[in-house]
């Protein structure tokens, strides 16, 4: 079996490229997707997450909402570094199991926004990055989830 990863900045294509994989039969973890299932109560991840983020994070079903923890880790360095600590190695071992239940496919993927960043190129084959023009970035994060410009410049880095 040979582990591809795939990395790219937000906005650049990543999943547009997941879903072609996919809809071509091959296995593709999604690394965003499996990081939700920290955000749930009963997961390994979730009292550290509030230790971290405060209660304030929490919807109406007592589960930590990403929208807001988004908004505390956007702007929060040592928040975002220390939300990343308790979520990766957790994410990392569901990718692994991942990869353990698909070991008879000849390859298998992995949609991983933060590979180099998190240091997990070791755990692949080889990697995909997927690159667009940062001005392309920006219009897609602002026709998807990403309300507003100025926020949306700050996550791609795009200055004036």
């Amino acid at each position: 079996m040979k582990k591809i990863g795939i990395t790219g900045t937000i906005a650049s294509g990543k999943t547009s490229v997941s879903i072609s994989l996919k809809r071509r039969g091959m296995p593709v973890f999604n690394a965003d997707n499996y990081s939700k299932i920290a955000l749930h109560q009963g997961s390994q991840c979730y009292a550290r997450l509030i230790e971290i983020l405060g209660s304030s994070v929490l919807d109406d079903n007592q589960d930590i909402d990403p929208h807001q923890m988004a908004e505390i880790i956007f702007n929060d360095e040592e928040k975002r570094r220390a939300v990343n600590e308790a979520v990766h190695p957790f994410v990392k071992e569901g990718m692994r199991k991942f990869f353990a239940s698909h070991a008879d496919r000849p390859l298998v993927f992995a949609e991983v926004p933060l590979l180099f960043e998190s240091h997990w190129e070791k755990e692949f084959d080889a990697v995909c990055v997927i690159t667009c023009a940062k001005e392309e970035a920006l219009k897609r994060m602002m026709k998807g989830s990403w309300i507003y410009e100025e926020g949306s410049r700050k996550k791609i880095c795009i200055t004036d």
